[in-house]
């Protein structure tokens, strides 16, 4: 869809309304179509038909939801257009991503200077089956809102398999974006998977990179967290 606003991802059921932000995506302001709500899920289908999945695959138009308003304010976008941030997301986990950039295309289209840079790092399984939001992101690419956009896909031969693998075969300006140009970090998707290996790689490229000792790169992340520059949104 076009409008973005609201956009979230789990296999749960999200509280999610239109003048408040929801739970995983906390938005300053209502954005051009205040009044609609869109969210991203995997329909999952193996080893069992997931409950939250199947009954919203299932939902049809004008159906009646009932939502539980809950407020989350760590993970949001930098406010300040100058702050420079990258984003990593798998599978369903790219649908706060597309809030984020949906804000900064708005932003932008207003009229504010933006000279911060926004890198997304988006994993799937193949390109014709489950690249979601291809166009839009592509578009996002041609306005400016998006400065770089890495996409892998694991069931494709060929290329990285992974987000981690992306931006470790991406190193040298994941250090630069992180360390030269304290960049904000942002992870949404696996915990035990995705999310651990994302932070493993960083942990190892930027010490490796910058020819520190063993360790300093473990510092380094949790110095990230510290001051709230990498944040994540994670399930199992």
């Amino acid at each position: 869809p076009d409008d973005l606003t609201g956009v979230a991802g789990h296999d749960s059921f999200w509280s999610i309304f239109l003048s408040q932000p929801s739970p995983l995506l906390s938005l300053p302001f209502p954005f051009g179509h205040p009044h609609t709500i869109c969210w991203v899920f995997t329909l999952v289908m193996e080893p069992r038909p997931g409950l939250a999945t199947t009954w919203m695959s299932n939902l049809q138009a004008m159906t009646e939801v009932m939502v539980q308003p809950r407020t989350g304010h760590h993970f949001r976008p930098p406010q300040d257009l100058s702050q420079s941030y990258v984003m990593v997301g798998a599978g369903s986990g790219l649908g706060p991503f597309m809030g984020f950039l949906e804000e900064r295309r708005v932003r932008k289209r207003n009229g504010e200077e933006m000279t911060g840079d926004c890198w997304l790092v988006f994993g799937c399984r193949s390109k014709d089956k489950d690249y979601l939001f291809k166009e839009v992101l592509e578009q996002m690419v041609e306005e400016g809102v998006l400065t770089k956009l890495s996409v892998t896909f694991s069931r494709e031969e060929g290329g990285p398999k992974y987000v981690q693998d992306s931006l470790k075969e991406d190193k040298q300006q994941l250090v630069m974006w992180l360390v030269d140009q304290l960049a904000s970090f942002y992870v949404c998707g696996d915990a035990r998977g995705m999310a651990r290996g994302v932070q493993e790689m960083v942990e190892e490229v930027v010490e490796k990179e910058k020819g520190w000792e063993e360790g300093e790169g473990v510092k380094y992340v949790k110095k990230m967290r510290e001051e709230k520059r990498y944040k994540e949104d994670i399930w199992t």
